[in-house]
């Protein structure tokens, strides 16, 4: 598109990886990426009992290392940076990052645990999708079309909206 996006529509693809994808540029130049698996992928999202990262329990850090260090699942995890915004955001910086005993700690220890124990249950690759930031109230999260079909986040919305007249700080 002229914005820059683009859609690639693509049919079933068996579970696994990693796999290659090839991107076919208009100009014939060709992109290659590798590291490209299918699986299921899941949004691990609250405030500082998500946040807390497994570093922070050594017993619990110790223990699922000692498990990566045997199994290996196909756990990768992607860390949505702390940013706070008044408009809809549609990208930010980062990329995945399969898990290993190097990076595991940093995470949050429920959202591995959750993530191994998916793993066990399906043998296929499992992203993980970490975006918490403690103390934040739900509506931060939420669009403002989806505040506005609720009674009580619509007053919260007027509110907000004497503070910011300007519709573009949303």
């Amino acid at each position: 598109k002229d914005d820059g996006t683009w859609n690639a529509p693509y049919g079933p693809i068996e579970a696994g990886g990693p796999y290659e994808l090839t991107i076919c540029y208009e100009d014939g130049a060709e992109r290659i990426s590798r590291q490209c698996y299918a699986g299921e992928v899941f949004l691990c999202s609250g405030q500082s009992n998500m946040e807390f990262p497994l570093k922070s329990t050594p017993r619990q850090h110790r223990e699922f290392l000692d498990l990566l260090k045997i199994e290996c699942p196909d756990l990768h995890v992607l860390t949505v940076p702390r940013r706070a915004s008044g408009v809809e955001q549609d990208d930010f910086p980062g990329g995945w990052e399969k898990l290993n005993v190097d990076n595991a700690g940093e995470f949050s220890a429920v959202a591995l645990w959750f993530g191994r124990h998916i793993w066990q249950e399906l043998g296929i690759p499992v992203g993980i999708i970490d975006s918490y930031w403690g103390g934040t109230f739900i509506e931060a999260w939420t669009s403002r079309e989806a505040l506005q079909y609720d009674e009580e986040t619509r007053g919260l919305l007027a509110e907000r909206d004497r503070c910011f007249a300007d519709e573009a700080s949303w």
